[in-house]
């Protein structure tokens, strides 16, 4: 693949990739042809007029021309969408699987299972789909290289024989396939994907999608260019190279001229048809091929990215986060970039609305496209090391359920081998001291006291006092409404009570009912409460609808009563 900035004219002299060179090759034996006849016929060695006879017009020539122009542009198309179509289905396919090996490594996080056996699974995962990328790459394109893998030593050398066996020639990204759908179900049924089964079927769609754009990336190197559709081209561009001399000497007087014009018809003929098959199989070793080695370097980056203990650290939010109506109210007046919030001081930063930015010079389409091929070019295991000084670790042990917290560079001095790391979030009384080191202080005016400014801390401070006031007033509610709850319950509890214990004498005996014992807005009191007729221990109206709580008279003729609920 040849990386190039269209904005420059510096592109027009490059020969690594272009197809002028060989298109002036090809068109120089008719160039040469046309100079000599034109020579032989100034010196009367030689006379064109025979081309006058054999074409009395010049309408035939360009009729000729014109349909050889439209058959080598069809061609030319067709050959860029069969680039694009590989290009597309090749990116496609590793953005599936890399999306299935994602998920299934954000699956592991939750399961219960030990940490030894949840590590195996990723790093099992995460080689297997490596190991399914480079062998479809391999089977696709058609080069002698050695596709990178990642940690394939961490692999039974045994394990791994099948893979050169004569009966799975052609058939590797298949077998490595039903390895990954093997080594899913299997922790799946051991219980470690503990996940609802439609969560884990989106990972074998993942997997499939990637397997069809794998195919259909592979019909571009099974199925070539029609073979009739190829033929033709060429018998018609060997036709145009020899006819243009003749043609082009007779309509001609000098020699450099005709030897000039003839070049360019060429040329232009044969370049169009030197471009359609360049771009017919982007996959090799040319130029102008896709780099599918730099492919691989860079998805196994993407794998390791997977297991690094810093990618699952969440951001936070701080206190001072915008709530909803701040949000409508501010607008993008309050925007800033990623770019801008890193080189801010913290909370002393004016933000820079978005309207407003000056934007400098912006960068060529190339820094977009060298960035990818740096991340392509070295090795993986090149990467340099990450600075953990700032990050604050805690290692479970998973047999004495201990932790212990430090820097990653302590706890790797004490050698902690089968421990657990993740990430500790601070609390709010560790993050308040923090705050106040971070914020610098404002700057003072003229007019102005030291008291009489207003601290960011002092406000952040009561801020906090405030929420857990708010907190505690909350917890005291909710005290009060489960005491209510629970007096209520005793209270009905006891009435079934007494009720299971009148019911064999044939006399209920339900005690008084007090309308301040009654919860007020709940649904499990009844509207309708039955009191002892004889005791003619009755309320008025009832709490609910105001109807009256007496039994009806046909009841408190024959005794019977009525029970809550």
């Amino acid at each position: 693949m040849i990386l190039y900035d269209s904005g420059t004219w510096t592109s027009i002299i490059q020969i690594r990739g272009s197809v002028f060179p060989r298109a002036i090759l090809y068109s120089l034996p008719a160039t040469l042809v046309a100079a000599v006849l034109k020579f032989l016929e100034l010196r009367a060695m030689f006379s064109l007029a025979i081309t006058g006879a054999a074409m009395p017009s010049s309408s035939v020539y360009s009729g000729f021309t014109f349909v050889l122009g439209f058959v080598l542009m069809f061609r030319a198309s067709q050959s860029y969408a069969r680039y694009w179509l590989a290009a597309t289905s090749v990116h496609l396919m590793q953005a599936e699987w890399f999306h299935a090996c994602s998920t299934l490594v954000a699956f592991s996080k939750v399961s219960r299972k030990k940490h030894e056996d949840v590590m195996n699974f990723v790093n099992t995962s995460i080689r297997l789909f490596a190991l399914l990328h480079a062998m479809s790459l391999e089977e696709i394109a058609d080069i002698d290289v050695d596709f990178p893998l990642l940690d394939i030593q961490a692999f039974e050398k045994e394990d791994l024989r099948v893979l050169f066996a004569d009966r799975v020639e052609g058939r590797k990204v298949e077998l490595v396939f039903q390895w990954i759908q093997a080594h899913i179900i299997k922790n799946v049924d051991s219980g470690l994907l503990n996940v609802p089964s439609p969560l884990l079927t989106r990972v074998f769609q993942n997997l499939g999608n990637g397997l069809i754009n794998y195919n259909s990336a592979q019909q571009v190197v099974i199925w070539p260019f029609p073979f009739a559709y190829a033929q033709m081209n060429s018998i018609l561009v060997f036709l145009h190279t020899v006819i243009t001399p003749i043609v082009v000497g007779s309509w001609t007087d000098s020699v450099w001229s005709c030897a000039l014009f003839t070049a360019i018809s060429v040329c232009c003929m044969v370049g169009l048809d030197l471009i359609a098959i360049e771009l017919e199989n982007p996959f090799g070793d040319d130029a102008n091929d896709l780099p599918v080695v730099e492919m691989q370097n860079v998805f196994n980056k993407d794998l390791v990215m997977l297991v690094d203990p810093l990618v699952w650290n969440v951001p936070r939010l701080l206190p001072r986060t915008q709530t909803h109506s701040e949000l409508l109210a501010n607008g993008l007046v309050d925007s800033m970039s990623l770019q801008q919030y890193e080189k801010a001081p913290p909370l002393s930063v004016t933000p820079i609305s978005s309207s407003g930015t000056i934007r400098g010079i912006g960068k060529r389409s190339l820094s977009k496209q060298m960035a990818w091929a740096n991340q392509g070019t070295p090795p993986i295991y090149d990467l340099e090391p990450i600075d953990t000084s700032g990050f604050s670790v805690c290692v479970v042990d998973p047999e004495d359920h201990d932790e212990g917290c430090g820097d990653v560079e302590e706890l790797a001095e004490q050698g902690h081998t089968g421990a657990h790391p993740r990430h500790r979030r601070p609390s709010v009384q560790e993050m308040i001291p923090v705050t106040e080191i971070l914020v610098p202080p404002p700057a003072r005016k003229v007019g102005l006291t030291p008291e009489s400014v207003v601290q960011p801390h002092d406000a952040l401070l009561e801020f906090l006092d405030q929420q857990q006031a708010l907190l505690r007033q909350q917890q005291d509610t909710s005290q009060r409404h489960l005491r209510q709850d629970s007096a209520f319950q005793e209270r009905v509890l006891g009435v079934l009570e007494n009720l299971r214990q009148r019911s064999a004498e044939g006399r209920i005996n339900v005690p008084p009912t007090i309308l301040e014992d009654m919860p007020r807005g709940t649904s499990l009191w009844p509207c309708i409460v039955a009191a002892d007729a004889s005791l003619g221990q009755h309320m008025g109206t009832s709490p609910c609808d105001g109807q009256s709580l007496r039994p009806p008279a046909r009841q408190r003729g024959k005794g019977a009563q009525m029970p809550p609920g």
